[in-house]
């Protein structure tokens, strides 16, 4: 091929190669934009079950019980009185 002046040229033509490089380049921005978009949607994740966890952890549920007072009606008040270790007096009803 030398002989006839005719150039030999690896991948194409120079148009062919800049079309492949134009592509490639595309594709990276696609790639980029898509990562950035997993990547935004894990955080978010993560985050809202960080803000559940955590109010949960701040505010748990009250606790319930099988019985209530309504389960002994002969149940009295009566006055009580006590001392504590620190010498306070704790009275109630």
């Amino acid at each position: 091929m030398a002989g006839n002046g005719a150039r030999a040229t690896v991948g194409g033509t120079a148009p062919e190669r800049a079309a492949g490089r134009s592509r490639r380049r595309h594709w990276g921005r696609w790639l980029v934009v898509i990562a950035a978009i997993v990547l935004v949607v894990a955080v978010a994740i993560v985050g809202a079950v960080g803000w559940v966890a955590s109010e949960r952890a701040i505010h748990p549920a009250p606790n319930t019980y099988p019985w209530s007072l309504a389960d002994y009606p002969n149940l009295k008040a009566e006055p009580v009185t006590f001392r504590s270790s620190t010498g306070v007096t704790i009275a109630g009803r």
